[in-house]
């Protein structure tokens, strides 16, 4: 049989075929292995970015040894309520909160050792503004109408100028703890005592409010003016408080 003359050139195109093929294949390949690492990257993106951030604060708060005036201030009314009876409790006298509801402006009573009635009170506002001179003026008239030598007004935060210088009026039977002086005051204890009331402080969900008429934590509900606390017991009880992140 005669050879065709024009086979290398058929054999030539066959094999330009052949690799152009593969070529293609492999480009395929290559654009589907970095097509598919673009959406792993843009996935990942995503991901870093709806994660939830983590502050210095939220990290390091997980990892306080003491109590600080940051924390103070995070603290929900009732978590604060026991840490102050703690401190007092920490300061060797006998403390005790009043029950949850109408407290009459009392929020703790404290009793020398052996006594049975209460020798001086408190009442603790977790507070994030300053306190005026009006809720610290009604303070002094339900110590004047108490059988107790004195009262101290505790706050995690600060007293207006007017509400210091009622204070000074009325002192020694009217006394003021702002929230820095009363974290001075707890670092001045043994750090067993430092480290039982940073327990107190950060018990439970600690930044939920309580409800002051059901003592359970509140819930955050939305309304027309935007996201609230109100009781879990609703509409049994229709207790409500503002939101704060």
């Amino acid at each position: 049989m005669q050879n065709d003359p024009m086979q290398p050139f058929y054999d030539l195109i066959t094999l330009l075929i052949q690799v152009s093929l593969s070529f293609v294949a492999v480009m395929v390949v290559i654009l589907v292995i970095k097509a598919f690492t673009n959406k792993k990257r843009g996935e990942n993106r995503v991901h870093k970015k709806n994660k939830p951030h983590l502050t210095a604060a939220s990290v390091n708060e997980d990892k306080l040894k003491n109590l600080t005036i940051g924390l103070l201030q995070k603290i929900e009314w009732k978590n604060f309520e026991n840490v102050c009876c703690t401190y007092f409790v920490e300061r060797g006298l006998t403390s005790k909160t009043t029950k949850v509801g109408a407290d009459g402006g009392v929020d703790i009573e404290l009793f020398k050792k052996g006594d049975d009635n209460p020798t001086m009170i408190a009442q603790c506002k977790a507070y994030a503004s300053k306190v005026g001179v009006k809720d610290v003026r009604e303070f002094y008239g339900v110590i004047a109408a108490s059988d107790v030598s004195s009262g101290i007004f505790m706050t995690t935060s600060d007293f207006t100028k007017d509400a210091l210088g009622f204070a000074e009026k009325t002192s020694p039977a009217l006394q003021l703890c702002s929230g820095d002086r009363f974290i001075k005051l707890i670092g001045k204890l043994p750090q067993a005592s430092q480290d039982k009331l940073l327990a107190v402080a950060t018990k439970g969900d600690y930044k939920i409010p309580s409800c002051a008429n059901c003592d359970v934590k509140m819930v955050i509900r939305n309304g027309k003016r935007g996201a609230f606390y109100g009781c879990r017991n609703y509409p049994q009880c229709r207790a409500t408080m503002k939101y704060k992140i």
